[in-house]
């Protein structure tokens, strides 16, 4: 199945009206959502804007080899563009900007604490983020690249995080990624108390 705009012309905002589905009850603009048991395969959304949306502009949760291309995520209130206990996805020429967590977030899954999942050589590849409190975060995974992405104005531009739950997160190549000028200022969270990236990020 493949959700196509005609560019970032084509703009998805919230409705004056919060629709009666999940997606929209929880916040957020585009859905892909299939089960561990059942993932949903072979889904593409491209070529459009999800924007201003309370939560995510594009969520997915149990999918196998989703795509996401040529996206334009902005303004969302959490996550631009957000994946959880899916594999074998390829996020790749996307834009996400001015989002209040994350512009592009992978992950095991959110509701729960486990060890890392195989992600099965997930690829997020010549993205652009901006004026997000973080570039791109992959949290508890395995077997995924990041590659060839331009981070810029974000308050830090990668997080990659894993911790003592096993499987330990691992096998990650973070490689020819265009990092600059990540200084954004960010109030200070629980989880991350400074309110400043370092000048390195």
């Amino acid at each position: 199945m493949t959700l196509r705009g005609h560019g970032a012309a084509t703009v998805l905002t919230p409705a004056a009206k919060t629709g009666s589905n999940a997606c929209a009850k929880a916040g957020n603009g585009i859905c892909v959502t299939g089960t561990d048991k059942k993932p949903l395969k072979n889904v593409t959304v491209r070529s459009l804007t999800v924007r201003g949306f309370a939560e995510n502009g594009l969520w997915a949760t149990g999918t196998d080899r989703l795509a996401v291309k040529r996206v334009v995520a902005e303004r969302n209130g959490q996550w631009g563009i957000a994946e959880e206990r899916s594999t074998r996805s390829v996020l790749t020429h996307n834009l996400a900007r001015n989002n209040g967590d994350a512009g592009l977030f992978v992950a095991n899954t959110v509701d729960r604490e486990e060890g890392a999942r195989d992600a099965r050589n997930t690829v997020i590849r010549h993205n652009r983020t901006e004026g997000n409190r973080v570039g791109v975060t992959v949290r508890r995974l395995r077997n995924l690249t990041v590659d060839r992405n331009l981070a810029t104005g974000n308050c830090a531009a990668v997080f990659v995080v894993g911790d003592e739950s096993t499987p330990r997160a691992g096998h990650l190549s973070v490689t020819r990624n265009h990092i600059h000028h990540n200084n954004k200022y960010c109030p200070k969270t629980p989880g991350c108390p400074s309110s400043r990236a370092p000048a390195s990020s």
